[in-house]
């Protein structure tokens, strides 16, 4: 049931983008990532990461990256440009944007702004809204541009983007915004208890997909096989540039479904069931 309320609201979505196409590459607001928290200080052991490709333009050599295989939801990429003998290029402008091809059409997806890691890394935070379909042109792509002395190429990495086993970007329609994509950064499986939950809400705007702000997300834990909620859960609330954050108390192992409502000024305005499965241990 979940997966199909997914699909029905992607129907209705993916005609909307495919009326506009891609254009010039659409630079989003600064928004710090998700994992910049953690991150930020800490140094990128590549060893442990997945090749999603890597190439040399010229005296450039360019590769990308992903902590792990790519699904649906929010994804966390990275992008590293150095010189043939491994230093990082100074005064370069770098910039990305990525789209879905599908044959004769193509659409974007929400993405943030790159964040620079030092040494010529730079980790890029992306929502992928669909899997690639077979049969159904290249998929994903990772455009990347590098610009230098005025001049700027193009670079394209495939993305092997696979549909996720729980939904974690749905869409809904709201009252004032149109249609939304809400993205919760749970992973599939996390511990019983206290758990802070978070999100990002985006909105589309032909074929831009900017971060939304105003918003609290009320949260509502289901555990189907014993048929009881959960008690002291908090609100997700905004903490600035479309990410919000709320707590939610998971009592016992096993499958639970967290419902979250978009409310604004108190009031209920999503207009779909926004139900998010986790499998807690």
């Amino acid at each position: 049931m979940i997966k199909n309320n997914l699909n029905a609201g992607f129907l209705g979505m993916i005609c909307l983008i495919f009326i506009y196409s891609c254009g010039d590459a659409t630079k989003n607001s600064n928004l710090k990532s998700e994992y910049e928290k953690d991150t930020v200080n800490q140094i990128i052991d590549f060893s442990k990461l997945i090749s999603r490709g890597d190439t040399l333009l010229g005296n450039r050599h360019v590769s990308l990256w992903s902590m792990d295989s790519l699904y649906t939801g929010y994804e966390t990429l990275y992008l590293k440009v150095a010189d043939t003998n491994g230093n990082a290029l100074p005064d370069m402008g770098i910039d990305y944007r990525p789209v879905m091809h599908m044959g004769m059409m193509s659409h974007a997806g929400p993405f943030q702004k790159l964040i620079s890691k030092g040494s010529g890394i730079y980790q890029a935070d992306v929502v992928f809204i669909m899997a690639n379909m077979e049969g159904m042109g290249k998929g994903w792509q990772f455009h990347t541009f590098l610009t230098e002395h005025g001049k700027t190429d193009t670079l394209s990495f495939d993305l092997p983007v696979k549909e996720a086993k729980y939904a974690r970007t749905l869409p809904t329609g709201t009252k004032d915004d149109g249609r939304v994509f809400v993205s919760c950064l749970l992973p599939a499986e996390i511990k019983k208890g206290s758990n802070p939950i978070r999100f990002v809400i985006h909105k589309t705007d032909k074929d831009r997909f900017p971060e939304l702000d105003g918003y609290s997300i009320a949260l509502e834990p289901f555990m189907p096989d014993m048929g009881h909620g959960s008690s002291g859960n908090k609100n997700a609330e905004g903490t600035g540039g479309g990410r919000y954050e709320g707590t939610v108390q998971l009592s016992m192992p096993g499958e639970w479904l967290i419902k979250a409502t978009l409310l604004k000024d108190g009031n209920v305005v999503s207009q779909d069931s926004l139900v998010f499965p986790v499998q807690v241990k």
